[in-house]
């Protein structure tokens, strides 16, 4: 695609600028879904089915092979006629940019050395090949330029200010592109409209000075035009360009106001003269200038109001003077010299051009000579650059002077390296770093626990080792035998191999035999078989005097033979006078012949005494039961009597067979043991409820 100054919509063409798409087949319109969008940023969108090789030339060009559509020709190398590159025109908002306007292409067919691009997957101007130069040239465009070694001439079309070839970015797309600022394609410059440029005139008639020959207005008609003042025996207009150029051509548009009879012509510009100097007007003598044209019309003759002079000369100043005083103004009664300037324009290329060759474009055709860039080579190269010398479009150094590096070799090399020396593109210290420094630039600073404080200056290693109670590589951790922030604090004695963590002085490998804790710092004095790192319990039993998980506690002292170590119950028994798991009870008074016995006799005997309370307790309760039990019978049957008086005979039986029970079970109560504490229970004075049921009742 390109933009157009021509748009077309079927067979209609219209003057207007717009996006042609030129393809083989429009037969594939739409791509995808979306139809061709009849705007695109504004612009609008038509297409042709066509093919458009890129690359620009003069109008004479045509190719020998195939007919081209407008503008373009097919762009390749030199030898190589039949081969071009499809790409896309660009143009950049910005002209006075690096990339200007031009067209891209591939990589692959811009750059000659395009293998070292892909293999180091580094852009153009981050490369070492910034330094070459690679033109594209149109190889069936023929001109005076001797392209390489060979011995045919081509047409110079571009120059590559950037390119890519292989895997870009963090998505590792594969890009082919090489971009081509166009050369051929450039207007001539106008130097008289440089913002520098300054114009003048000998004198002035009302208001119409020097300024409207150099406001890009080309009408020819008097409001238009500058006016110098009437009756003066010399008039001169002057041009001045600042510094010198090597002029090409200037060009003056003379007042004409029409082509009728009565319409005022360029009657004054007869036998004009066109001089250049590098003094200006006023200072100045004809003799001391360089002639570029005179012009020897005549009465009535006239000259052409629009005249192209060639003028291949270095200047500054350029100036169009007369002193011909037209007949037509004497008619009209005015007399002296006139100029009626209505665009003056100045064509040439900066002196700095190589072989000042500028024609017919006003850029420099051959590049700039040394110390100069731009494409008028207008600019000086920064003055850090070695030689002065730097690439003719972006002015970038191709090597710095010694301590400076960068594109334009403004940045002063970093402070550590040594030597002073940094490479030219990055600034990385070419010769290493002074002591204690490390890094691509030396800007890192070797660890202070190196040993000497020095290191790799790459990788920061320490060289000679470490300083006392650090370790590592680059000396940042503590030896086996420290920790802390410093290193300062030393690991325990306890700890296994004398080695802990270098930040929290953890014992490492655990402890050594009789000491626990996190930093076995605690030790286990009470456990004969050593203890349990973490938890510090003893392993295996306790001494003969002590018990518990920590073996710290200590066995009765009327145990003998000591006590278990969980449960403390004595292993053999209690010394005399004690009984007891724990021998922590003493005999009573009233069983002192006991304490003459062993410990294990009078656990029996306590014992036997302990299930003989335990069964007088059961013999108490089942009584109660009875007696609950019985009163509520009897109860029972003294409201049942009552109730019913008829049946007192068959009751009584009932009853005196109840009664007989009770007194069978009154007998076993006084049958029991002769224990004395249950005689008295056989002993009651008191009247028994069972005895008043048993009276005959009234």
């Amino acid at each position: 695609m390109r933009i157009s100054c021509v748009s077309r919509f079927g067979d209609t063409k219209t003057d207007s600028h717009g996006i042609i798409l030129y393809c083989l087949d429009k037969s594939i319109i739409p791509f995808g879904e979306n139809p061709l969008p009849e705007h695109l940023a504004g612009w609008p969108c038509s297409y042709r089915e066509d093919f458009f090789m890129f690359g620009k030339c003069p109008e004479d060009c045509l190719s020998t092979n195939h007919k081209l559509p407008e503008p373009g020709c097919s762009i390749g190398i030199p030898l190589y006629a039949c081969l071009g590159s499809v790409g896309f025109l660009y143009e950049s908002i910005d002209q006075n940019n690096e990339f200007g306007s031009g067209f891209l292409t591939a990589s692959h067919v811009a750059i000659k050395d395009f293998k070292e691009l892909y293999h180091d997957e580094t852009p153009l101007s981050n490369h070492s090949l910034r330094t070459k130069t690679y033109l594209i040239v149109h190889p069936t465009c023929q001109n005076d330029q001797h392209v390489g070694n060979t011995n045919e001439k081509y047409q110079v079309v571009g120059e590559v200010v950037e390119s890519f070839i292989g895997n870009f970015g963090t998505s590792g797309k594969s890009l082919d592109i090489a971009i081509v600022r166009s050369v051929v394609d450039r207007k001539e410059e106008n130097l008289s409209e440089r913002s520098t440029t300054i114009v003048s005139q000998s004198s002035t008639y009302l208001s119409f000075t020097a300024s409207r020959a150099n406001d890009g207005n080309l009408s020819t008609t008097s409001n238009s035009c500058s006016h110098t003042g009437l009756n003066k025996a010399i008039a001169w207009f002057q041009v001045d360009l600042g510094k010198q150029f090597h002029l090409s051509n200037v060009k003056i548009h003379y007042r004409k106001d029409g082509n009728r009879s009565s319409d005022w012509k360029q009657y004054r510009s007869r036998q004009f003269y066109l001089d250049v100097s590098n003094v200006s007007a006023t200072h100045s003598l004809t003799t001391q200038r360089t002639r570029c044209y005179t012009d020897n019309t005549t009465y009535p003759d006239l000259p052409p109001n629009i005249i192209d002079i060639p003028c291949q000369q270095k200047a500054r100043y350029v100036i169009v003077e007369t002193t011909y005083k037209a007949p037509e103004d004497i008619n009209r009664d005015l007399y002296g010299a006139i100029l009626e300037i209505c665009e003056i324009e100045v064509f040439g290329c900066d002196h700095n051009c190589i072989n000042h060759t500028c024609k017919p474009f006003s850029y420099c055709h051959y590049g700039c000579v040394d110390g100069y860039w731009g494409t008028f080579c207008e600019s000086l190269c920064p003055v850090n650059c070695r030689e002065h010398n730097c690439t003719k479009f972006r002015g970038h150094c191709f090597s710095c002077n010694p301590g400076e590096y960068g594109w334009t070799c403004t940045s002063k090399c970093p402070s550590f390296c040594y030597g002073g020396d940094c490479d030219d593109a990055y600034g990385h210290c070419t010769h290493g770093c002074t002591p204690g420094r490390f890094g691509d630039t030396c800007n890192k600073i070797c660890s202070t626990r190196c040993k000497n404080g020095i290191c790799n200056q790459e990788s920061g290693i320490c060289l000679g080792g470490c300083i006392e109670n650090w370790s590592g590589e680059k000396c940042n951790i503590c030896d086996s035998m420290h920790y802390g922030s410093t290193c300062s604090l030393e690991c325990s004695a306890n700890c296994s191999n004398h080695t802990c963590n270098n930040e929290t002085g953890l014992c490492t490998y655990g402890c050594r035999e009789g000491f626990y804790g996190k930093q076995c710092k605690i030790g286990c004095d009470n456990c004969p078989a050593g203890c349990d790192i973490v938890t510090g319990q003893c392993i295996g039993d306790c001494p003969a005097s002590k018990f518990g998980k920590f073996c710290h506690k200590t066995c009765s002292l009327d145990c003998k033979n000591g006590c278990n170590k969980y449960t403390r119950s004595c292993y053999d028994g209690c010394v005399p006078g004690k009984f007891g798991d724990f021998c922590n009870e003493t005999c009573d008074v009233q069983y002192a012949y006991c304490c003459d016995k062993r410990s294990s006799n009078m656990k029996l005997l306590q014992d036997s005494t302990s299930e003989n309370k335990i069964i007088l307790i059961g013999v108490i309760v089942i009584l109660c039961i009875s007696v609950a039990v019985n009163g509520c019978t009897i109860t029972w049957i003294l409201r049942y009597k009552a109730c019913k008086p008829r049946n007192v005979p068959q009751q009584e039986t009932k009853t005196d067979s109840q009664t007989n029970n009770l007194a069978a079970q009154q007998r076993i109560y006084e049958t029991t043991d002769d224990s004395a504490e249950y005689q008295e229970l056989g002993h009651v004075s008191r009247t028994s409820l069972y005895d008043q049921l048993q009276r005959p009742q009234n």
